[in-house]
């Protein structure tokens, strides 16, 4: 493993450590490697900064330090997310919260598939991290490379819980990805047939709902 004094003191929890490698000098953007990801975020990778390393150890009061020596929030390495999205990813609301304290690019896409820290947030249903990000200015509508939606992120995984918060947001359960799949057809194909269910009521819903308002607007 490729390491300096600043990188082995974040991997170690060496809170002291780190302050003493920022005192003299080290960069707060220092690359290590490899580090062991998660298979679905591409296993092993060879450069990730320590801000990214001290997330996947939920270790806030480093991250604090390497913030206050002005870590770039956006370097990402040859990691497939920004910070934002990892500790999103991961499920840790003190992190993105104090990441976006600190101008963290709420709008970051992830190099691959183009998501949002809101598409993963569904995708993992984090409904207190949809929240915050939503709070901040992330929208329910955006869209990935796909066309696919924060929604369509939380139905294709089963997220009941994410799906409802989406909805009960305004989110649009008839939208369709560029192959024309909405977010009930997501679920369909997964197996995940309550949510589904539950999403084509609401679409049922709506479209009762339009001939009701479309009746009266013909009167």
């Amino acid at each position: 493993m490729t390491t300096n004094k600043l990188s082995t003191a974040v991997v170690n929890g060496d809170h002291l450590g780190v302050q003493r490698a920022l005192n003299n000098g080290e960069d707060p953007n220092t690359c290590m490697g490899p580090w062991q990801f998660p298979t679905s975020w591409g296993g092993k990778h060879k450069l990730v900064p320590v801000l990214l390393v001290a997330i996947d150890k939920n270790n806030i009061d480093i991250i604090k330090l390497l913030l206050q020596a002005k870590v770039n929030t956006e370097f990402q390495g040859d990691f497939d997310a920004t910070p934002l999205t990892w500790a999103t990813a991961r499920g840790y609301t003190d992190i993105v919260i104090t990441l976006l304290n600190h101008k963290a690019d709420i709008n970051a896409r992830t190099t691959h598939k183009g998501l949002l820290a809101i598409h993963v947030a569904a995708a993992n249903d984090h409904v207190q991290i949809m929240h915050h990000l939503h709070d901040r200015g992330s929208s329910i509508c955006s869209l990935a490379n796909n066309g696919s939606t924060p929604l369509h992120s939380a139905a294709l995984f089963g997220r009941t819980s994410a799906v409802q918060w989406l909805v009960a947001q305004g989110a649009d359960v008839k939208a369709v990805t560029i192959t024309g799949e909405s977010a009930a057809d997501l679920a369909d194909s997964k197996g995940h047939k309550e949510v589904s269910k539950w999403l084509r009521s609401c679409e049922l819903n709506l479209a009762a709902m339009f001939d009701i308002l479309t009746y009266k607007f013909n009167m």
